[in-house]
């Protein structure tokens, strides 16, 4: 098959989704001539590289709306496609009266529809893998409608598959146009078999890390720090964080020393929350570079990852930085929710919790903290199921034989 791909996402790079800059280097390593399409220019496209060597900078394509380029494009789009994108456009709105936040999307975005059709027409690609079931993955669907002989494909990862934006019907209906359809834990890819009633195929491919960039030989002599990290949202569950440290210090008189790093909309309040509960040893260090993360891990005596369903449904699937815990071996306190007890055993690689349970999460913290010989152990144990389950290089080669088996 021809190695020229074209990725549809929403913003690329983005700092909170390396696992897609991962994947894009290594397949750009393997030699596949892949043009990446951002629905969005990032404010500032260095400050988002989170990864070593980005070496696909140059095949980014950004466009602001209404620029020159796509002017160019609509006027072009009317010569080459005439009237189809028009009524791909109705079809899809149709598809999306029950979910009006996307179908405004979708409307705002269209003239970008044109100028992406219109680069892909005459790049003479032929596939089309969109990363999110949302508008990626609909924007690929309408590009596949309005070029002949162009097919697409998608990742569905944890929001897009279950908030209260997405569109179930629709969605069905993507998953039954796409060539095939890839998500990243066993839990997705079972709610997507639900879903579908045809025979789209639906692989399973996990994200990864490269075990061998992460120091993984410390032995946890004596307590250090317990660290969590991540987008400051609902989901990540940080306030059930920060009142069970507080119930630890009621329990048994001391205070576990945490550093949480991430930025996001709810950070400010977790910060308050901190202070309310007068906890002293809880460090906000806000967004770091990667590599500061980690020397975080590398040196924590557990990661904690005590994610909830949000509100409007929004849920994790295998937060990536739980999967660098292990390659630094260090264990990981996570929720038993979504994709994390693919990763997160009990009792073997760290410790489950119930979603949303101060109590059951200070008693694991407890334990932890006072374990620092345990916490080696488990920690060795994450990284080798790091090493059999998660080596990126080896989940890239199987997502490559899908694409080669598939197209």
């Amino acid at each position: 098959m021809s190695k020229k791909l074209a990725y549809l996402v929403s913003q690329f790079p983005s700092f909170s989704e390396t696992f897609i800059q991962r994947e894009v280097s290594q397949l750009s390593e393997e030699g596949y001539d892949l043009h990446i399409y951002s629905l969005k220019t990032p404010k500032e496209v260095e400050s988002e590289i989170n990864i070593d060597d980005a070496e696909w900078l140059d095949n980014c394509i950004y466009s602001s709306l209404l620029s020159t380029p796509i002017i160019k494009s609509i006027m072009k789009s009317v010569i080459l496609f005439r009237l189809s994108p028009i009524i791909v456009l109705i079809q899809v709105l149709w598809q999306l009266r029950r979910t009006p936040i996307e179908a405004v999307k979708i409307i705002v975005i269209f003239p970008k529809v044109l100028h992406y059709s219109a680069l892909i027409h005459d790049s003479e690609i032929s596939h089309i893998h969109a990363h999110w079931a949302t508008v990626p993955t609909t924007v690929a669907y309408m590009i596949s409608k309005i070029i002949d002989d162009i097919s697409y494909s998608f990742t569905g990862h944890a929001w897009d598959l279950h908030s209260d934006n997405t569109n179930p019907k629709f969605l069905k209906g993507k998953i039954h146009e796409s060539e095939y359809v890839i998500s990243c834990t066993k839990y997705n890819v079972d709610k997507l078999n639900e879903r579908a009633d045809d025979n789209t195929p639906i692989y399973l491919n996990y994200h990864g890390v490269q075990p061998e960039g992460y120091k993984n030989t410390r032995e946890r002599s004596e307590q250090t720090y317990f660290v969590a990290g991540g987008r400051f949202v609902e989901k990540k569950g940080f306030g059930d964080l920060v009142r069970s440290l507080a119930r630890v210090r009621e329990e048994k008189g001391y205070e576990i020393p945490t550093i949480l790093f991430g930025d996001g909309p709810l950070r400010e309040n977790v910060e308050r929350l901190a202070d309310d509960q007068g906890l002293e040893k809880v460090y906000f260090v806000g967004r770091i570079e990667h590599d500061q993360v980690k020397k975080y891990l590398s040196n924590a005596q557990a990661f904690v990852a005590p994610s909830v369903v949000a509100e409007n449904g929004d849920i994790d699937g295998i937060p990536n930085v739980i999967l660098e815990s292990f390659a630094s071996a260090t264990p990981v306190i996570g929720s038993n929710l979504s994709g994390i007890p693919e990763a997160v055993k009990h009792n073997e690689t760290g410790w489950l919790i119930e979603p949303g349970s101060a109590r059951d999460l200070s008693k694991c913290c407890i334990e932890a903290w006072e374990s620092p010989k345990r916490c080696d152990d488990l920690g060795k144990n994450g990284r080798e199921l790091v090493e059999e389950n998660f080596d990126i290089t080896n989940n890239i080669n199987e997502y490559i034989n899908i694409v080669e088996n598939e197209l």
